[in-house]
């Protein structure tokens, strides 16, 4: 099994990426373009440096509200005409999305018609506001509500990463989460100024992937894009070094749920390190291996194990949820030492290279989805091919040093006890 994934992974390290043509617009947009006709399909993704670590105090949501509002109709689309022209013509994906660090936008159409959604991503830039009004603000301030209740934002679980957030991550930090939420107080005005702020093409990367030819895009894009006007400014990306918790930090949480749990979390270095990558396998490697094994003898009932990965700063997150209560700072402690465990000789590097390999396949399995290669591209500047490839050469004993590493550093302990006198979400001490 080993001589196989090693054999895998030389023949994945050894592969050709595919070539990026890259440019940058006058006005400051940056584009990739990557051709690939394998299918006669071409994807447009056009990603914002735009998101919720940027919402205004006291204005949470508006960067997901903008996003809801951007299909809304433009100067030259009516309002619901953005998703009817693109079926019509075969789209099989019309995204958008707001994140942490990012809002992107994409969509995949015939290659006969690789010119409409471009088209689309320019009206809107161009002349949003000439199309939005108080009704079309009224219209998704109910839809994003809705979307809220359906994903369980209002109960106990729904805002963690909020609480978590403040406890992981300094003040200065942008993403110490100390907007609250804003929905009712965002009005035209606000989403005006927000957009003019931070919808223009100097804070924009357009990416193209697929059957399409290279010189015509180029003239294409430069015709729809070169002369839209900017951002009201420009500014790159916070710098946020890493930082440890100073302290081990314990946070109480009381809801009415039907079983405790216990998250015990770190903060972690930026996406796209070496550090980054390595948690990342090794999550991989923990979920599917014996280690925390002991959680399930001091009460815990089900056991998650994730790395989630972001431009300026990343989360290793353990939850157990509990069968028995009061047993959060036993489960915490056995996390602990099994951790410390993964340092030593009796490890079997052989199972951390096969989860190195899922990881691999992953990114490598993404290469065939013409929308994720152009998501990925828009949002990181970095091609899933790469990834792939990057994620191949990692070492077994680093990926057992990065896990090693938490060990040794000071965690979140978030507990969530259940309490009936809670109707909605949760309060903490």
């Amino acid at each position: 099994m080993a001589a196989l994934v090693v054999v895998a992974t030389e023949l994945i390290a050894g592969a050709a990426v595919a070539d990026d043509q890259r440019f940058r617009l006058s006005n400051g947009m940056q584009v990739i373009l990557q051709v690939d006709h394998a299918r006669p399909r071409v994807a447009a993704s056009l990603s914002y440096r735009v998101g919720q670590r940027d919402d205004p105090a006291g204005f949470g949501g508006l960067a997901h509200f903008v996003e809801h509002l951007m299909f809304e109709g433009s100067l030259h689309v009516a309002p619901g005409d953005h998703f009817a022209l693109l079926e019509r013509a075969g789209a099989t994906t019309v995204s958008g999305r707001t994140g942490l660090d990012r809002t992107t936008f994409t969509s995949e159409v015939p290659k006969q018609v690789w010119r409409l959604p471009l088209w689309l991503e320019s009206d809107r830039m161009a002349f949003l506001l000439a199309r939005i009004d108080e009704a079309a603000v009224d219209k998704q301030r109910s839809i994003i509500l809705n979307e809220a209740y359906e994903r369980g934002q209002h109960l106990a679980w729904g805002t963690r990463w909020l609480e978590a957030s403040r406890a992981l991550f300094p003040e200065s930090h942008p993403y110490y989460w100390d907007s609250g939420s804003g929905l009712d107080r965002i009005g035209l005005p606000e989403a005006q100024v927000f957009f003019q702020e931070y919808f223009g093409p100097n804070r924009a990367t357009l990416a193209l992937v697929g059957a399409f030819e290279p010189s015509q895009a180029r003239k294409t894009i430069e015709q729809y894009f070169g002369r839209i006007q900017n951002s009201f400014e420009a500014t790159a990306a916070t710098l946020a070094p890493f930082t440890p918790l100073p302290e081990a930090v314990s946070v109480d949480r009381h809801a009415a749920v039907l079983h405790e749990s216990v998250v015990v979390a770190w903060p972690a270095p930026a996406g796209f390190t070496d550090v980054a990558a390595c948690l990342d396998v090794g999550a991989e490697y923990l979920r599917r291996s014996p280690a925390f094994r002991g959680v399930f003898d001091v009460g815990a009932g089900a056991l998650t194990i994730d790395f989630v990965p972001h431009e300026l700063g990343s989360v290793f997150w353990i939850e157990a949820i509990m069968r028995e209560d009061d047993r959060a700072d036993e489960v915490a402690t056995v996390i602990a030492q099994e951790l410390e465990t993964l340092g030593r000789a009796s490890v079997d590097l052989s199972n951390v290279a096969l989860a190195r390999q899922r990881q691999v396949a992953r990114w490598s399995g993404l290469e065939r989805d013409f929308a994720s290669r152009a998501d990925f591209l828009s949002m990181h500047g970095r091609s899933v091919e790469a990834e792939a490839v990057r994620y191949s050469k990692l070492k077994p004993d680093a990926i057992l040093r990065a896990l090693g590493s938490l060990a040794s550093a000071k965690p979140l302990v978030m507990t969530t006890h259940f309490d009936p006198r809670v109707i909605g979400g949760a309060y903490t001490e």
